[in-house]
């Protein structure tokens, strides 16, 4: 049982046996997050892998944390910031 939690623990990103998703599979998700995309949308490709917590740690860079890009804190603060604002103004009209 050790032996095969080491093996796991050297075995990062597509290459663990667990791994649902490529490492460009992941790179596209973030950059399409970091173009705006709801996590809800992006999420609707992926629901039958991932559970929704889940794949919002994958977005954010707390998993599969050597795939670039990793978005910053400061860039996933000003997301939902900017997507605030979108919806005030949505409803403000």
């Amino acid at each position: 049982k050790k032996i095969l939690e080491k093996i796991n623990k050297k075995q990062k990103n597509e290459k663990h046996p667990r791994a649902k998703l490529t490492n460009e599979e992941v790179k596209n998700i973030r950059i399409k997050y970091l173009k705006g995309y709801s996590l809800d949308n992006i999420w609707q490709d992926y629901k039958d892998k991932y559970d929704k917590n889940t794949f919002a740690r994958i977005v954010r860079g707390q998993t599969y944390k050597t795939v670039e890009p990793v978005p910053t804190k400061e860039q996933i603060k000003n997301l939902k910031v900017e997507k605030e604002s979108l919806l005030l103004n949505k409803y403000e009209k």
